[in-house]
């Protein structure tokens, strides 16, 4: 599902260095003012936000990760906080990016009224999580854990349906697009990378990249391992 006079990933004005769900929400954003991605991390994909936005602004729990990506990435705002609490003023952004980040807190809810407070009405929301597909037992964080048997309801990598997604947005937004894609491919290189670089001593991260990339362009459906969502904030 595409709104008319967009583009999607693979075409020229595709970001050649982004990959999976990085490159997606790329390609759905418009040019628009203030872009807040929290959860950020240091990616490339944060320095390429500035062809789209006006304003940066790049928000994270991990100082470190914020202080490798401020000595990268020129221009751009960065805001130590955590999804639930970003001191920013309301309705200040146009776009914000949620790109697998609902998994890991602890208050879904909360980051959520949170990311309805920071858009402006008819701003964007464009969020992605492990979806609950056939494939989503190979999830490699759950399994790690379960194997070292310290895998607990706090630690579990939560996966959602869209269902449940859609519950959590509510009727103060309203849905524009979804993906369900991936199938197995993309969490099996995980695991496949990590033990080729500690076991083997074979570092082929952008081969399992790739190969996870390319499943992640397929889209499908409820089968699928990854769920992302683009969402407009309801201007009643």
């Amino acid at each position: 599902m595409h709104e008319p006079g967009e583009h999607t990933p693979g075409g020229d004005e595709s970001p050649r260095r982004l990959t999976d769900r990085q490159k997606w929400a790329f390609a759905w954003m418009k040019p628009s003012g203030v872009v807040i991605d929290v959860g950020s991390s240091d990616t490339p994909l944060l320095g390429r936000l500035h062809e789209k936005a006006q304003r940066v602004v790049a928000v994270d729990i991990d100082r470190a990760a914020l202080d490798n990506a401020s000595r990268r990435v020129s221009g751009a705002q960065f805001i130590v906080a955590s999804a639930s609490a970003v001191p920013l003023e309301d309705g200040i952004a146009d776009t914000v990016l949620l790109l697998d980040v609902l998994e890991h807190v602890p208050d879904a809810a909360g980051a959520i009224d949170e990311m309805h407070r920071l858009l402006r009405p008819g701003g964007r929301l464009i969020v992605s999580v492990p979806h609950t597909g056939v494939f989503a037992w190979l999830d490699p964080q759950n399994m790690s854990a379960r194997l070292k048997g310290r895998l607990t309801s706090e630690n579990r990598h939560r996966h959602y349906s869209a269902g449940e997604l859609l519950r959590l947005l509510g009727p103060r937004f309203l849905v524009r697009r979804v993906r369900r894609s991936a199938l197995f491919l993309y969490p099996l290189t995980f695991g496949a990378e990590n033990l080729f670089r500690t076991r083997l001593g074979i570092r082929a991260g952008a081969l399992f990249r790739r190969l996870g990339d390319l499943d992640n362009d397929v889209d499908w459906g409820r089968l699928g391992y990854n769920l992302m969502i683009e969402a407009e904030k309801t201007k009643r």
